[in-house]
């Protein structure tokens, strides 16, 4: 069977990354997708380490590219995708980078990287993030480059090479600045219930 037609190139990732890359525009993207496309000379599909996947359309994240590119360590997904968890990325143990740029993502779980210990660079610029949990970059112990760069409570960039400006720390305080801004309005929507429900 045919699967999602792509192209294959050397695609840039952030400053230091350039990877081996199925590339699509456009697509239908659901579970169980494959992807088919004429590979670059003495390329094989265990040479792809990223897929970069623009205004497609989703049914959920991308759960299964791994068994069409086992030696994936790049995800970049530009639009349509509303939603992700940690099941999403939980196979994905050996995922470097992770993209989610132009998204319509509105809240990142708590536990969203417990199974992906080695990212090193986030994007999630320009989405409409307002909910995050308090611990969401603590499992990243290599982490060097997050960018929350347009989003409605968060617009701030972590840079390792430029520390000294922004600490990860001081990234780790605003969201858990932000995590207890929401913790106080579900607290309060809980109080107005119950003041509701005696009378």
């Amino acid at each position: 069977m045919d699967g999602v037609a792509c192209y294959y190139d050397i695609q840039h990732f952030h400053e230091k990354f350039s990877v081996y890359t199925c590339c699509l525009y456009k697509k239908e993207i659901s579970h169980g997708s494959t992807f088919s496309g004429q590979h670059l000379a003495d390329h094989t599909d265990d040479d792809v380490r990223g897929v970069a996947l623009s205004h497609c359309n989703f049914s959920g994240f991308p759960r299964d590219l791994l068994e069409s590119f086992p030696n994936l360590d790049h995800i970049s997904i530009n639009g349509g995708l509303t939603e992700i968890t940690k099941t999403d990325l939980a196979g994905y143990v050996n995922l470097k980078f992770l993209d989610l740029q132009g998204c319509e993502l509105t809240r990142l779980p708590s536990d969203l990287f417990d199974k992906t210990p080695n990212l090193e660079v986030i994007y999630f610029s320009h989405n409409k993030i307002s909910s995050i949990g308090e611990n969401l970059l603590e499992p990243l112990e290599k982490i060097k480059y997050v960018d929350f760069k347009g989003n409605p409570k968060i617009s701030s960039v972590f840079d390792i090479d430029k520390s000294e400006l922004f600490s990860l720390d001081d990234m780790k305080r605003e969201i858990r600045d932000i995590s207890g801004e929401n913790n106080e309005i579900v607290e309060r929507k809980e109080d107005s219930f119950r003041v509701l429900g005696s009378k």
